[in-house]
């Protein structure tokens, strides 16, 4: 419902871009907490991750559940992207 949603959901400060956060264990999902960031900008755009080891899933063309890369701290995101993270 709506209310969960509000509850589960956090906002990033990414500069010009998107990115949030969901509780993915308040619904029962094994990834714990669920990183979504866009670059909507014609350049590059650095996104500083929450604390935690995060594990990449989605980058440009490549989307699942198998593992891309594993990161922390700071990330550059390329222009025009979509990038999803898990931990």
């Amino acid at each position: 419902d709506d209310e969960m949603i509000r509850q589960n959901l956090r906002f990033i400060d990414v500069g010009t871009s998107l990115a949030y956060t969901i509780d993915g264990a308040a619904a029962g999902d094994e990834w714990g907490e669920i990183l979504v960031a866009f670059n909507a900008g014609p350049g590059p755009q650095v996104l500083r991750f929450p604390p935690g080891r995060w594990t990449m899933v989605v980058k440009d063309k490549t989307a699942g559940t198998k593992t891309l890369r594993k990161l922390s701290g700071l990330y550059r995101m390329a222009p025009y992207s979509m990038t999803v993270f898990y931990k």
